[in-house]
């Protein structure tokens, strides 16, 4: 609801009307919601911030389905872009195996099949040299193949096709929780010219693991509307253990502005939006915040902060007083 309002999606409801739960009901009757989608401007809200979530460890999220990998700009010391490759022991194929990272937390990922564009992460037990522990698919034994295609400045370039199948996959994911395509709220997308990746398997075999970085280019959108295209060398393979917060901004009528905050990621977060950003000019002293959920916040000097549930969106109007 909080989007659609910001956005001026038509807000329709299809449903048994009677039957409605009082929950559902509040939000479907909200009236500052309302007035944030009906407002006779009709401006959309845009975008004007993207950020990492905050979180106190890395085990703080430990559920498989908030663990995605993701590209990522270089970082060598970023522990989670050095991947191991673990071959497979009871694979037909000697080029079988799993490639796998371990967080500062201890917990290893490998990497499993890709979930509509996105490679998943589950957890990942290693076991001894002589009998691993593979990444499980549907309960069975599964691995990566990896096909040697070509030499990219001495390191091979290898095409990870999934054990049951021969396709190559590259990735076309953005660096935030779900992202798939090229969405809202993607930043790194891999051109789908190619699907390689370029490393150094016979390294990522040793206990330092090594780096992967996808062959071709990568478009970098800034989360705010900037997009360059950027050689593929410069991102590597990492995961991330959930979604950005993002603040998006739209004006109204009188001064006033609709400040929508997405939480993307799986836990509580804080967000500042100070009023200069949202495009509120003059004294900001007198502005007068309202929101529609309720959620908590404090004003702080020229600015307001909010506290977001975990996937969840704060809806704000923030207004002039006269």
């Amino acid at each position: 609801m909080t989007m659609w309002a910001v956005m001026k999606s038509p807000l329709v409801l299809s449903t048994n009307l009677s039957a409605l739960g009082p929950d559902t009901l509040r939000v479907a009757t909200n009236q500052l919601a309302i007035r944030v989608n009906q407002d006779r401007l009709g401006a959309q809200a845009r975008r004007i911030k993207s950020s990492a979530p905050t979180r106190a460890t890395d085990t703080e999220v430990t559920n498989i389905v908030d663990v995605v990998a993701v590209a990522a700009p270089c970082e060598s010391g970023k522990l989670t872009q050095h991947w191991r490759w673990t071959r497979a022991i009871d694979a037909k194929n000697s080029s079988n195996g799993t490639l796998w990272t371990q967080d500062s937390a201890g917990q290893a990922w490998c990497l499993a099949m890709p979930t509509s564009g996105i490679w998943s992460v589950v957890p990942y037990f290693p076991g001894t040299k002589g009998k691993t522990t593979p990444c499980l698919d549907r309960a069975s034994a599964s691995s990566w193949r990896a096909v040697l295609v070509g030499e990219e400045n001495g390191l091979g370039e290898y095409s990870f096709i999934w054990r049951s199948g021969n396709r190559p996959y590259g990735f076309a994911w953005g660096q935030d929780f779900g992202s798939s395509g090229p969405l809202p709220h993607t930043r790194w997308l891999q051109s789908n010219q190619g699907g390689n990746w370029i490393g150094n398997l016979s390294a990522a075999e040793g206990s330092d693991g090594a780096a992967f970085s996808p062959a071709g280019v990568v478009i970098d959108d800034d989360s705010v509307g900037g997009v360059t295209m950027r050689p593929g060398a410069d991102f590597c393979l990492d995961i991330i253990h959930g979604g950005n917060v993002e603040t998006w901004v739209g004006p109204l009528e009188g001064g006033a502005a609709a400040v929508a905050v997405l939480n993307r990621s799986p836990t509580p977060q804080s967000a500042t939006v100070d009023f200069a950003g949202a495009g509120i000019v003059g004294n900001t002293s007198r502005v007068s915040v309202h929101s529609a959920w309720g959620e908590a916040g404090s004003r702080n000097g020229d600015a307001y902060t909010v506290q977001v549930p975990a996937r969840g969106a704060a809806l704000l109007v923030m207004e002039p007083e006269v």
